[in-house]
């Protein structure tokens, strides 16, 4: 957990955090989320040791993991799936995040076992139609492996994914599918360790009760009540979830509704534009609630809309894409 506090430059400083995986452990997660456009090629780029694979210089500490290895043998496609339609909440950053990755991999690192990385990019438009028609696409391509990027829409890409054999692969899951069918494999603990974290954290505070503020999508929702509501109740506090529409402007008669039951805090499940509303209309109807919310509400959009207002919130999640660690210094 993140208790945030407002500076001058932190706007800048913030980054989307899902892909913070540049860590060797976890690299061909985000390698294999990476494409600079929709084709099914990756660039890659060659450097030599101690030099970053765009050509700038490496800061001294992070020489080690510049070696200059590049990837030579016959590629491993691996499909990317990602939220970078036209949807209001599309990320396409998460993506273009990936293709730095998998430059770095296949520049630095020797790809995949010696293998570069050839990305089979899809955008889906957080609907079930373009869901479904990446998820048959990556079938078709037969890729290696499928990497999501971010969706809300795992519980209609996973059934046709794992049926054909193929390894689903997030850095975060909050469907029920993606969270329970063998051959899926997440890298954190996901929606469930975020939720968990937030009813012990409410719990140690004395908050008896608790309203979550979810984007009204099908996985968020069904999770929030299908995950939060137990492990709410197993905390002692209580638990109520109000869906807020995607990218909705003001989110005034959401919050005001959701805050007539009173509750000690809010808890905030959503995206970057959909946390920002949220957040907005709380320091409106009730600006002395404690606020926790997820990690995409920790971006330069949201930081700069509101300002010191952000002061106090309490961001839980599983990534760090800012502090002088090995990892985040790597990623930046």
């Amino acid at each position: 957990m993140i208790s945030t506090k407002h500076r001058s430059g932190a706007g800048r400083a913030f980054r989307r955090a899902p892909l913070v995986l540049l860590a060797a452990a976890t690299l061909i997660t985000a390698a294999a989320c990476s494409s600079s456009s929709s084709s099914s090629n990756s660039s890659s780029t060659s450097s030599s040791p101690g030099t970053a694979s765009s050509g700038g210089s490496v800061p001294a500490a992070l020489k080690a993991d510049f070696p200059g290895k590049k990837a030579t043998g016959t590629p491993v496609k691996v499909g990317l799936i990602n939220n970078e339609g036209s949807s209001p909440v599309a990320e396409p950053s998460t993506g273009d995040a990936a293709v730095a990755a998998a430059d770095y991999a296949n520049a630095e690192l020797g790809g995949i076992a010696g293998h570069p990385i050839q990305v089979d990019r899809c955008a889906e438009n957080e609907d079930t139609a373009s869901a479904t028609a990446c998820a048959n696409k990556m079938v078709q391509d037969k890729v290696a492996v499928v990497v999501i990027g971010t969706t809300g829409f795992g519980n209609t890409m996973v059934p046709i994914i794992a049926k054909a054999g193929i390894p689903y692969v997030s850095a975060t899951g909050s469907s029920s599918d993606e969270l329970t069918t063998p051959g899926t494999f997440m890298w954190t603990g996901g929606f469930p360790a975020d939720l968990g974290g937030m009813a012990r954290y409410a719990a140690q505070h004395g908050y008896k009760k608790v309203t979550a503020f979810v984007i009204d999508t099908p996985s968020a929702l069904a999770g929030a009540q299908a995950v939060g509501g137990p492990l709410f109740k197993a905390a002692g506090v209580g638990f109520s979830v109000e869906p807020v529409p995607p990218a909705v402007a003001d989110a005034t008669s959401q919050v005001t509704a959701g805050l007539s039951g009173k509750p000690g805090a809010a808890a905030i499940v959503a995206d970057a534009s959909t946390c920002t509303s949220i957040l907005q209309a709380l320091n409106t109807v009730q600006p002395g609630i404690p606020r926790l919310v997820n990690t995409s509400c920790l971006n330069v959009s949201t930081l700069t809309a509101l300002g010191s207002a952000m002061n106090g919130v309490n961001v839980f999640g599983r990534s760090d894409t800012q502090s002088s660690a090995p990892e985040a210094q790597l990623y930046r």
